[in-house]
């Protein structure tokens, strides 16, 4: 007997240790990233500025001018974008699945869903740039100008008498079809553990299938509802060759979401390659504010969903 205490005793502690080591290991890695591009960025902070930097337009190598303003918003409006469309659309897509979907191909539809998942970044931005670029300038483009184009104050926003086909909205799309599969599957998921006798309870009391699915089935599921839109947001963040292909990367502020633009991703893609000196430390730089935009945004949507999850 007490040689079974000890050797439990002994499992406990490796496990411990193992267990520890493993958290410090991922938190070493998470400082170090951090720090290896701070130092890495030193240069075009001391030889630019960080005011500079934050407040100046323009982003040209050339003439030292490292302006983060459009590469950042760049990037931010073609997650708004994804994120509009993929929120609803996977959600939607989970409760089909889980509440309406017939039997036969619930598993055909679950499946279609882990291959979207799977696809290569790179896969989406060809087919993005030879299909999905030329049909959004020939059929979606015109019915978004026809209908929001003539809202006030933001119709201008949304139309465009040019159809170019690589823009911000088209890598917004892109995006939005890359992420659709990490919500719908969280949610799915989650919405899959909810016990049997919530459900039937809220039935039993009269409930409707829609007020069962909107005032319980949505509410337990919250926390892994979330906990993918966190994780599709965050891939939209940090997306690169699906963006680069379909953005058309232009360094200059744009009237419209069908107008080219550039990402963070989409600007160090483009230019790491040739890039040298300063221009590295720059490009850096970009990598170390999308990682700050990142975290950031994860940490705000987590204690959004503890929050919820709370209520």
């Amino acid at each position: 007997m007490k040689h079974l205490i000890k050797k439990y005793n002994r499992n406990d502690k490796i496990s411990k240790i193992l267990t520890k080591g493993s958290g410090m290991l991922f938190l070493l890695i998470v400082i170090t990233l951090f720090a290896v591009l701070l130092i890495q960025s030193y240069p075009v902070i001391h030889h630019v500025g960080i005011l500079d930097l934050f407040t100046n337009s323009a982003w040209q190598p050339n003439h030292n001018h490292f302006g983060i303003i459009i590469p950042l918003t760049g990037t931010l409006l073609t997650t708004l974008i994804a994120g509009v469309i993929a929120i609803p659309v996977g959600i939607g897509t989970a409760l089909f699945i889980s509440e309406y979907c017939p039997f036969k191909i619930r598993a055909i539809l679950s499946i279609a869903i882990e291959l979207l998942a799977a696809i290569p970044s790179i896969v989406y931005g060809l087919w993005g740039y030879k299909s999905l670029a030329p049909f959004s300038a020939n059929y979606i483009q015109p019915l978004i100008t026809n209908t929001l184009g003539k809202l006030p104050f933001v119709g201008s926003f949304f139309s465009s008498a040019d159809a170019i086909g690589t823009s911000a909205f088209v890598a917004g799309l892109v995006l939005a079809i890359m992420i659709i599969p990490f919500i719908a599957s969280f949610t799915r998921d989650s919405l899959n553990q909810v016990p049997a006798v919530i459900r039937e309870s809220a039935f039993a009391l009269g409930a409707t299938h829609y007020e069962v699915v909107r005032d319980v089935m949505l509410p337990f599921a919250m926390r892994g509802l979330m906990t993918g839109i966190i994780m599709a947001i965050g891939r939209a963040l940090g997306e690169t060759m699906a963006v680069a292909y379909v953005i058309g990367n232009s360094p200059h502020w744009i009237n419209n979401i069908f107008q080219p633009f550039a990402t963070i991703t989409s600007t160090i893609t483009a230019e790491f390659k040739e890039a040298s000196g300063v221009h590295i430390s720059g490009l850096l730089f970009l990598a170390l504010i999308l990682l700050i935009v990142n975290t950031i945004t994860i940490l705000l949507a987590k204690r959004y969903a503890n929050k919820r999850s709370k209520v």
